[in-house]
């Protein structure tokens, strides 16, 4: 042995974390936390405290006060937010908004105040939990618990609607400009969002296609918000609604129908009875149908876009028995409806949008 053995450690086997880097333990502990940092920021979102921060710094106490909790609880999560860039304690123990912060707060662009808050709800986290039963015997866990599906369970509960309801109009408000930028609407005379809840993405659709005209079809409470909603945005005008389950039929004779992240609640069984209910509407040759979802890899290379999806992939089984899909699962589905998936496929950071034809 040379004397610069002596002493000398192994280096890392091949593949293994870089010298220095945590070891692979500590990274899955982390990983294994996200539950909790979920319930942190859903605890920020219900208290308000990026509102409560917006004129400035405050100290735990004084932001206690105003958001009606506990000051000792409440710095140990103002703490805890720090340390992964939600809020930042300033030297004299204060706390302050930051850029992620900002997402925090009501109504500010780019909000995700409530879905935050919708993450964090009881319903959520104890259909994950019993993920493990989805995945023994192919059931959706969320049933298995509560003993229905969840949209029953929603209708009877208007305070979680409330909330889910808020987080969807709030996730619509995100990403209605970045799919107007991937699709050309103008060429539409009337545009059928199906599934559309309250009406927030179709409403900024047509805030940003002049002429077109929109139909809004959903259950009856999914839409009780939407005239309210579409008198804000400027269009209620230009938008019929109709309360309506999508398997009762969805209007015929138009030469736009939309479905904005629906699919993905489903399995293929009722995945494919929703398509044929639009394949059914599109009487005209004219007529298009506009999917926007979540286009997964074929293969999954780690990245953050993907592992966002493939999360919501797991939630999507634990919970409703839906799926994020593929572009062969969405051919395939689009097929079984006599639907032709077209080469007009738009790319977007977070989603895609695929337009369908009836087949010839």
């Amino acid at each position: 042995m040379t004397t610069t053995e002596v002493g000398r450690r192994p280096g890392p086997p091949a593949g293994g974390p870089p010298r220095g880097g945590p070891p692979p333990a500590a990274i899955l502990l982390s990983i294994a936390n996200g539950y909790v940092r979920t319930q942190l920021l859903g605890v920020a979102a219900r208290l308000g405290l990026a509102d409560h921060l917006a004129d400035g710094p405050r100290g735990a106490d004084e932001l206690a006060a105003a958001a009606g909790a506990d000051p000792g609880g409440l710095r140990r999560v103002l703490r805890a937010l720090a340390s992964f860039g939600v809020f930042a304690e300033e030297p004299d123990g204060r706390f302050a908004l930051t850029d992620l912060a900002q997402a925090l707060r009501t109504g500010a662009p780019g909000s995700v105040r409530h879905v935050l808050a919708f993450f964090a709800q009881e319903d959520n986290y104890r259909a994950v939990g019993d993920l493990l039963h989805s995945v023994r015997t192919g059931e959706v866990a969320f049933d298995h618990l509560y003993g229905q599906p969840f949209y029953g369970w929603l209708a009877a509960r208007p305070e979680e609607a409330e909330v889910f309801g808020r987080a969807m109009e709030e996730l619509s408000a995100l990403e209605v400009g970045e799919v107007v930028d991937s699709y050309d609407f103008s060429g539409l005379t009337t545009l059928v969002d199906v599934g559309g809840g309250s009406g927030r993405f179709l409403g900024g659709i047509l805030q940003r296609t002049p002429g077109l005209r929109g139909v809004l079809v959903d259950l009856p409470q999914a839409v009780r918000r939407a005239p309210e909603i579409l008198a804000r945005l400027g269009v209620a005008d230009r938008c019929e609604v109709v309360g309506r389950d999508l398997l009762d039929g969805v209007p015929a004779g138009h030469d736009g129908y939309l479905l904005k992240r629906v699919l993905h609640n489903w399995d293929d069984a009722m995945a494919g009875r929703i398509l044929a209910s639009c394949r059914a509407a599109m009487s005209s040759p004219a007529s298009r149908l506009i999917v926007v979802d979540q286009v997964v890899p074929e293969r999954v290379q780690p990245s953050p876009l993907t592992e966002a999806m493939l999360l919501m992939d797991t939630l999507m089984l634990a919970k409703h028995g839906g799926r994020q899909r593929g572009r062969s699962e969405f051919e395939a589905l689009l097929a079984g409806a006599d639907l032709r998936l077209t080469d007009a496929v738009a790319g977007a950071a977070r989603f895609a949008v695929l337009e369908a034809v009836a087949r010839e």
